[in-house]
């Protein structure tokens, strides 16, 4: 079985690559903002990318580029992420970890991917003399520093992604292709492109692209949360390292390592003043985080809860060593972490808070694209959650990076050992496993006024109301883990990149009605309306054959009887694209039968006060034609509310 599984996965690669990876040098300069004038030995940013051919019009696969879609790598500390290395590769991120066959479906579609990354790379030279005793002499050592470009600054990765769009707009000269380049950006990635495409345009370059789809970005910002970061700030994990990569610096919107917030500021301001790339026929934003408000987990609840206990007695543990830390609130001063540690009768605590006046609601717990902060945990430890003396010896083995199956077993039995006579216990869990990463409005760079972070947006189109920057965008019910690639968005995006355009994501109200009158008089015109929540979405009109349209827009028909001398039960109908179910209205059509039937009684009024008001109730019997495809049938009843002063005068 397993055999089998790798076989097909090296036979579908050999099918669609045959480009070997080069690698892209940055033609322009950029100094970090806290970098010394040589940038620490090279301003200029590296990249490496790979080419997949797609299929030309008879389904044969080509070897020139000729329709290019530039995929580029998003944050990625340590270029653990590779190109096309199996499981956990761009590619593997592309296809949602073998779940879809997304690669395939662009060859099939005839587009050539070319897959941008950001890898570690040299920028200069460390010499160290170092005494050698045996020789009597002192010995050079060079050693050569890298610069992590999977968590460089922006800027610098905009530069490289520059130099590869050059690049290969003069591959497509060479080749006679007079196609234009689609960019999809995933996670930061989004940001680079972002900012490569609009920093082209300013300087008169043309960046010959016609697409532009943001995947999942932060434009507003990115989370991890804050009680998180701080327990590896306080704990000095390796992970704080992360914390304080220039990009992290620069999208997170809560910080530890930097409460300056000076990075993130500059670069906030350097994308507004950038806006938004203008020379693009289509930018597109596809988004993983809940369009409608689903909010991620709870605030306030633990995230993180770590319970050490040395030494237990019938009167307590010796020693006790606890840390939990917590979502966030939805605003005011709120604890984000605490610690206890305890020896004997001599004990210490210490905490955090966080102060949020910003109205936004959780940032923790926002719609989003996911984090999967549980399963990082488990990878790090090298065993599932929750961490208890049971599995102890397996995480201790990882943390030593013990591969020796007889040695595992020894360190095992040693640590269960321990954990048994000094009758002790470890618990260490995540109980809110996958907090909001990239909020919904974060995504959307949404603008409107509504500043929770957790509002439902889904119930109205944000290209109409001018409340996001994107000129079209597809978004879930559910949140979603970030940068999910699934069957449902990657038919959207080969729709756009195919010429077709599909209306933005709108989930229309269950209560949709036609608002309007319940008669129509044979002398005059109604108005009937829809509160369509989308510019986009198109309204088919019908009417009974009492009446005809005089006038009708996606929102508004105006209808009248089609004579005078028509009597009857008539219907309005309105079919919605989006709308599952067709809206149904129900008329009368002309004046009441004369057969003396028409009942009008009082039904509801006041004392004698002055212009107060009396309810009058008209009923008409059950007229000879029933209501066509409704469910509602005449007779018809009305009320009026009259001035208690004009029914005395009549």
């Amino acid at each position: 079985m397993i055999s089998s599984a790798t076989i097909n996965v090296e036979i579908i690669n050999v099918f669609y690559k045959n480009n070997a990876i080069d690698s892209i040098i940055a033609t322009e300069s950029f100094k970090g903002y806290d970098e010394a004038s040589d940038c620490g030995g090279n301003c200029f940013g590296e990249g490496e990318y790979q080419i997949f051919f797609g299929d030309d019009a008879n389904e044969v696969q080509r070897t020139s580029l000729k329709k290019p879609i530039i995929i580029l790598d998003g944050f990625d500390p340590g270029d653990t992420r590779k190109i096309d290395n199996g499981s956990g590769s761009i590619v593997d991120l592309i296809d949602n970890q073998g779940n879809e066959a997304n690669m395939n479906e662009f060859k099939k579609a005839g587009f050539d991917v070319v897959i941008l990354n950001f890898p570690n790379y040299p920028i200069r030279t460390e010499n160290k003399s170092v005494f050698n005793p045996t020789t009597n002499q002192y010995v050079t050592i060079s050693t050569d520093i890298y610069r992590d470009g999977g968590a460089d600054y922006i800027e610098r990765n905009a530069n490289v992604l520059k130099a590869l769009i050059t690049k290969l707009n003069g591959k497509l000269v060479t080749n006679g292709s007079t196609e234009k380049l689609k960019i999809i950006g995933p996670s930061m990635g989004g940001l680079i492109s972002r900012v490569a495409l609009t920093q082209m345009e300013q300087a008169n370059q043309n960046h010959n692209t016609d697409i532009w789809v943001s995947f999942d970005s932060p434009h507003l910002g990115a989370n991890i949360p804050v009680g998180l970061q701080y327990f590896f700030n306080y704990m000095e994990l390796d992970q704080v390292e992360m914390l304080k990569t220039p990009a992290a610096r620069q999208m997170l919107l809560t910080q530890v390592v930097e409460q300056t917030y000076t990075t993130r500021n500059t670069f906030n301001n350097l994308l507004n003043t950038l806006g938004f790339p203008s020379n693009t026929t289509r930018n597109l934003a596809l988004v993983n985080g809940s369009i409608n408000g689903t909010r991620q987990g709870a605030p306030k609840t633990t995230m993180l809860d770590v319970d050490v206990k040395i030494v237990k007695t019938i009167l307590g543990s010796l020693g006790r060593y606890k840390i939990k830390t917590f979502a966030t609130h939805d605003g005011g001063r709120h604890k984000i972490f605490e610690r206890y540690k305890r020896a004997l009768f001599f004990k210490n605590t210490h905490a955090a808070y966080l102060i949020d006046n910003t109205g936004k609601g959780s940032l923790d717990n926002s719609p989003g694209g996911t984090y999967d902060m549980k399963n990082e945990f488990e990878s790090f430890l090298g065993t599932e959650l929750p961490l208890t003396n049971s599995n102890a010896g397996i995480a201790v083995n990882s943390y030593l990076n013990v591969t020796d199956q007889p040695a595992r077993w020894l360190v095992d039995a040693i640590v269960q050992l321990i954990l048994l006579r000094t009758n002790s216990s470890i618990y260490l869990d995540i109980k809110q496993g996958s907090p909001a990463f990239i909020p919904t409005k974060s995504s959307l760079a949404f603008s409107g006024s509504n500043k929770l972070w957790h509002e439902n947006i889904g119930n109205r189109d944000l290209v109409c109301t001018n409340e996001t920057p994107f000129d079209n965008y597809f978004a879930p019910i559910e949140n979603e883990p970030h940068i999910t690639l699934n069957s449902k968005n990657i038919a959207w995006i080969l729709k756009e990149f195919n010429g077709i355009t599909p209306n933005p994501t709108v989930y229309f109200p269950n209560n949709l009605t036609i608002n309007g009158d319940v008669t129509i008089y044979f002398n005059k015109t109604n108005a009937y309306t829809i509160n369509i929540p989308s510019c986009s979405a198109t309204t088919t009109w019908a009417v009974s054959s009492g009446l005809q349209i005089i006038s009708q827009s996606n929102n508004t028909i105006n209808v009248a009887p089609i004579s005078s001398t028509f009597t009857g039960a008539g219907y309005i109908t309105a079919t919605i694209n989006g709308v599952t179910n067709e809206l149904f209205k129900s008329v009368w059509i002309g004046t009441p039968p004369n057969n003396n039937t028409l009942a009008i009684k009082k039904i509801a009024g006041y004392e004698i006060y002055s212009q107060q008001w009396t309810k009058l109730k008209a009923s008409f019997p059950v007229p000879s034609v029933l209501l066509i495809d409704s469910n509602i049938q005449a007779p018809f009843t009305f009320e009026w509310n009259v001035p208690k002063v004009i029914s005395k005068q009549t």
